[in-house]
């Protein structure tokens, strides 16, 4: 059918392209609920007199009756029909050092060496030694996720890889929360007291460790709704100047009052860190902002931390 026409068959990806050319919306993809009508373009389609209303009717109201829209969903036009543009394109970039100042806080950061303890040290050399051991043993070269992979396959396979993988958490555990670090996440917040700061852990024991040896309020993933929003609250307030955090604020939270960070571990992502360091940028008249990041000295954290900051912002 269509064939006298020129109908014929196109793909999925067509499909897309076309849907584009005439302004459809894709939910999901163009927008979600988090979207207002009239900024997606589709207020023709909302009757607000509608007799029985609708869900979100008096916020779609507010929002036209505010006056002119400071946020559009817009469409752009390529003048050059070769480069196919499917969905999620950047068409327009601008890194955190030129926002720095008219849009986001001016922000400082500093990357803190910390040594650890002789009894550390001594530990940690003794289980990096076991967990390398077993690597060149099995010829396994850790550099990307799936070298990871095949690693936990093999360890799990022996009781010598079972306790090689055991040695290397117990590395991370201890470079993730030396006993030097806790002592400069106390200096830190003395230096910078009066100031809201959070403090950043990549897991759950080092905040809480942190929060019983300084009785700071600590939010992780196990806080309940109720209690987090307690803290936070008072947080915005300034009866409480500190919070320490896994990595559930690394996103979906606005704390606009925060103008210090203290990234005590985290994980090796670029993203991970641009969060932490957006957690501090909102503006605010006389803020300047300051992220503190503290490094286990010759250690795999070294690396880790080389990782995380390859981007603009740092």
């Amino acid at each position: 059918a269509g064939e006298p026409l020129g109908v014929r068959h196109v793909g999925l990806k067509a499909l897309a392209s076309l849907r584009m050319e005439k302004a459809y919306r894709d939910y999901g993809h163009d927008i979600d609920n988090t979207d207002c009508v009239l900024e997606a373009g589709l207020g023709f389609a909302v009757a607000l007199d509608k007799d029985q209303g609708f869900i979100g009717r008096d916020t779609v109201a507010a929002k036209k009756a505010a006056g002119p829209l400071r946020r559009r969903l817009v469409q752009v036009l390529l003048l050059d029909a070769s480069p196919l543009m499917f969905h999620g394109e950047v068409v327009y970039r601008k890194e955190i050092p030129e926002l720095a100042g008219d849009f986001l806080a001016p922000y400082t950061t500093e990357v803190i060496t910390v040594s650890l303890s002789d009894a550390e040290r001594e530990r940690y050399d003794a289980l990096r030694k076991q967990y390398r051991d077993f690597l060149e043993q099995n010829h396994i070269r850790i550099r990307s996720p799936e070298d990871w992979q095949n690693f936990i396959r093999t360890a799990s396979r022996s009781k010598a890889g079972r306790a090689a993988h055991k040695a290397h958490m117990e590395c991370k555990r201890i470079v993730q929360g030396g006993e030097r670090k806790l002592q400069m996440v106390s200096d830190l917040i003395a230096e910078e007291w009066g100031r809201r700061t959070i403090v950043f852990t990549n897991d759950n024991a080092t905040a809480m460790r942190i929060s019983r040896a300084l009785l700071l309020p600590c939010i992780t993933h196990h806080t309940d709704v109720k209690e987090r929003r307690h803290w936070i609250d008072a947080f915005t307030a300034g009866s409480v100047t500190v919070l320490v955090t896994s990595r559930v604020l690394n996103e979906g939270v606005d704390i606009p009052e925060a103008e210090v960070a203290i990234v005590v571990s985290g994980t090796s992502t670029v993203r991970e860190s641009v969060q932490r360091l957006g957690r501090i940028l909102r503006p605010r008249a006389g803020k300047q902002a300051r992220l503190y990041e503290l490094v286990a000295e010759n250690t795999g954290e070294t690396f880790t931390s080389e990782r995380r900051r390859e981007h603009a912002a740092f």
